[in-house]
């Protein structure tokens, strides 16, 4: 009886390139469906922004809580109660461009740009630019969204 040669190299290299490759097209094909989403349209972000914000902090000896009003027109205002040197309240203007948040408003003469992340029910401020420190101050940080309680019940 003759015996068949056997394939060259290792048997399982076939199976294991193959499964490489599979991989490797699964990777890439994740990598482009997880840029798209990174891509969001400024219209896509309003809403989950929009809605009402608070964060406590302590710094150098003092502590505050903050407010922080995110309207969908586009408008907000922040409040501060306690000692918070530095902090402001104001009110003014907010517009996104992709992940970008930009402040204007009266207490600060030029526009403030922050990169803001929502995560579940945090937002967080990262500044880029801004040269107005109370409203870096203010702003800077993780908010938590404000629950109400409906009476209905």
């Amino acid at each position: 009886m003759v015996m068949p040669h056997p394939p060259k190299g290792n048997p399982g290299q076939s199976l294991v390139s193959a499964l490489s490759g599979r991989a490797l097209a699964l990777f890439f094909l994740l990598l482009i469906a997880g840029s798209g989403a990174s891509c969001r349209d400024a219209a896509d972000y309003a809403p989950l922004v929009a809605g009402s914000w608070e964060r406590s902090a302590a710094e150098n000896g003092f502590s505050f809580r903050g407010s922080l009003e995110m309207r969908p027109d586009g408008t907000f205002s922040f409040t501060f109660e306690g000692t918070a040197p530095g902090h402001s309240d104001s009110h003014g203007k907010w517009s996104l461009a992709g992940r970008d948040m930009t402040f204007l408003d009266s207490s600060c003469v030029d526009p403030g740009t922050y990169r803001f992340l929502v995560k579940k029910e945090t937002l967080s401020f990262l500044p880029l630019k801004d040269d107005c420190e109370p409203r870096k101050n203010a702003l800077t940080g993780e908010w938590t969204r404000i629950k109400f309680e409906s009476g209905d019940g």
